[in-house]
C-alpha cells in the first residue's frame, strides 16, 4: 500500500472553491458583520490570512461555517475571557482563512467592505506579504 498522492491540480481546485457563504446570503451578511467588528489580518510564512477571535463560540462557528474553515480553541494558562455558562473555562475561540481561501472570502465581501478598516488592513497585508521561495541548492 502506497501513500495517497494529491496532485497540485487537486490542491488548487480545493483552495480556489468559493466559500460556503456564496450560496447563502444571510450567512454571508452575518459573517461580514462579525468580521468587520472582530476581524484581523496578518501574514504567516509568506501567505496572507484573515481571522476572527472571540469569546463567543457560536459567533465564531457562524463565521467558520461561512468561510469553510474550522474553529480552534486558544488555550492559555490564565483565562482570556470571563467565565460564562456557555464558556466556563474562559477560552478564546478562533477561525482563520489563509492564502487562496482568504482571497475568496475578501472577494465575496468586496462590494460592502471597500473603504472599511478591515479592507485597508487587508490591502496593507497583501503588499507586505510575499510568498517565500525556497533557496536553490546546487
Amino acid at each position: 500500500m502506497g501513500k495517497k498522492v494529491i496532485t497540485l491540480a487537486k490542491r488548487r481546485r480545493y483552495r480556489l472553491r468559493n466559500p460556503p457563504f456564496a450560496a447563502d446570503g444571510k450567512l454571508r451578511d452575518i459573517s461580514l458583520g462579525i468580521s468587520l467588528g472582530e476581524g484581523y489580518t496578518g501574514c504567516s510564512k509568506g501567505y496572507p490570512y484573515i481571522g476572527v477571535t472571540m469569546c463567543d463560540k457560536k459567533a465564531v462557528e457562524m463565521v467558520a461555517k461561512a468561510w469553510g474553515t474550522k474553529v480552534e480553541i486558544r488555550k492559555r494558562k490564565k483565562p482570556s475571557c470571563r467565565p460564562t455558562i456557555d464558556n466556563p473555562e474562559g477560552h478564546m475561540y478562533e477561525t482563520r482563512a489563509r492564502a487562496g481561501r482568504a482571497d475568496a472570502v475578501m472577494e465575496g465581501y468586496e462590494p460592502e467592505i471597500i473603504g472599511t478598516e478591515l479592507y485597508q488592513k487587508w490591502t496593507r497585508t497583501l503588499r507586505r506579504c510575499k510568498p517565500r521561495r525556497k533557496a536553490k541548492t546546487r
